[in-house]
């Protein structure tokens, strides 16, 4: 499976330069999935998705970071509230993102612990291989868990999802095992591939680091190749172009353009999706 994994957002503000980045777990959170969404690195910042949610008291939702993201960048989520632990699994293989609320004392417990003391109510991001992205887990003491893309077993995340708090405020009320409150990118590692038509050139397109298309340089025209040709590709992804009406781009995962993006609609090109 290969993926743009997001840069790593920490939430501390001496990190961030976010002044309410200790309260902003889930705004941080889905910043890296809307940048796994583009299939780029850092499309958005975790304290621009908080400060649009408007919330300055902390305990952000799903629903309130949905819609930050969608008038910042224009990506969409898919929210579940209390989705069967086995489907949050199926979607997450596919090749979704996940932002996952959950209680934070089992990690507290695990050697994954960045809470230096928190067990309350967490955000984290989760990618499509496990390698959890933990908002908190800058390493800022020699106690606390800095992230280093490694994986966390699921089991780990099953127990922090089924212990969220539903009542933080009041008496615990857990949401139960096997169900969690999640929100979901698109699946953005189907497999597709990209077929090129010999003798024909084709452009290949430049995004900026937010994800856009680049407004000063937007495309180079590639040489054609000698013969008809293909590779793996991501699957089309709608990019937007400053002046123009966007465009859909898949990003090359093999062969000699691989982490170039390609416009699979051109004359020369031809897109197909494996069964």
């Amino acid at each position: 499976m290969s993926f743009v994994r997001p840069t790593f957002q920490p939430q501390n503000p001496a990190v961030s330069d976010c002044p309410r980045g200790w309260s902003w777990c889930t705004p941080f959170s889905a910043a890296m999935a809307a940048s796994f969404d583009r299939q780029v690195k850092k499309v958005v910042s975790g304290c621009a998705v908080g400060n649009k949610t408007g919330d300055t008291v902390g305990g952000t939702t799903l629903a309130q970071v949905t819609t930050a993201v969608r008038a910042l960048t224009g990506v969409e989520f898919d929210v579940y509230y209390g989705l069967p632990w086995d489907s949050f699994v199926a979607k997450l293989t596919a090749g979704r993102y996940a932002i996952l609320q959950g209680l934070y004392a089992p990690i507290a417990d695990s050697r994954f612990d960045a809470g230096h003391g928190f067990r309350a109510n967490h955000a984290i991001g989760v990618p499509p291989d496990v390698h959890v992205q933990d908002p908190l887990a800058d390493g800022r003491y020699a106690s606390v868990y800095k992230y280093v893309n490694e994986a966390y077993p699921l089991s780990l995340l099953r127990t922090f999802a089924g212990k969220l708090d539903l009542d933080p405020s009041g008496t615990y009320r857990p949401l139960g095992l096997d169900k969690a409150y999640v929100a979901f990118t698109k699946d953005r590692v189907s497999t597709y591939q990209l077929r090129f038509d010999g003798g024909e050139r084709f452009f290949v397109y430049n995004l900026t680091p937010t994800g856009q298309i680049s407004t000063a340089n937007p495309r180079d025209v590639h040489r054609a190749f000698s013969e008809d040709t293909g590779a793996q590709c991501s699957v089309p992804i709608f990019y937007r172009w400053s002046g123009h009406n966007g465009k859909y781009l898949v990003r090359m995962l093999s062969g000699g353009l691989r982490g170039e993006y390609v416009d699979p609609y051109q004359g020369a090109t031809h897109l197909v999706e494996y069964p």
